[in-house]
């Protein structure tokens, strides 16, 4: 079996092919907005500041755990134009993808209701996940969570260290060519 590739039209298959997403465990998940745009925080001497919509999506991240029973939240933060955030599914339970899908389009709804904006979009399709295997793991993306708004002068998602591109008009990502 060949993946579709993205020349092809395609979209490529990030998630493992036989992984089963509801099994307990930790997963570190990286959203990030529609078009990279920075509207849900600012980071002022490695501090983040929530704006209006970063506020909405905090409180529906905060509710996965009363929507989707047998899974809590472990670290997490909200940078400007992306979140990432530890959950644990300590049951059988809920797919991932379900989770973050529902959590994606509750806080898309409930901007978009605040804005005025019916139809426009909040995330980037998909998400990117990281199965976390063992408890020394775990505890490096917590460190790595914790100390991101501190590097974010650093971080690829900032748009300020994009550099533009070359050739067919894209952003080359600054320090993570």
């Amino acid at each position: 079996m060949t993946l579709p590739s993205p020349a092809d039209g395609g979209r490529r298959r990030i998630r493992l092919p036989e992984f089963d997403y509801s099994q307990p465990g930790a997963y570190f998940v990286t959203i990030c907005t529609h078009d990279r745009r920075c509207i849900l925080s600012e980071i002022k001497g490695g501090e983040v500041r929530l704006l209006r919509i970063g506020s909405i999506v905090l409180e529906h991240w905060q509710s996965i755990p009363s929507r989707h029973d047998g899974i809590t939240l472990d670290e997490f933060v909200i940078m400007p134009n992306h979140i990432h955030g530890i959950l644990v599914l300590e049951t059988q339970s809920h797919p991932l993808p379900g989770v973050i899908g529902s959590f994606k389009s509750l806080s898309t709804k409930a901007v978009n209701a605040v804005s005025r904006q019916p139809n426009s979009r909040l995330w980037q399709r998909s998400y990117h996940e990281h199965v976390i295997r063992t408890e020394e793991a775990q505890n490096r993306i917590r460190e790595y969570i914790e100390n991101n708004p501190l590097k974010w002068h650093l971080d690829r998602e900032n748009p300020a260290t994009w550099k533009p591109a070359r050739r067919l008009g894209r952003a080359e990502l600054g320090p993570y060519k």
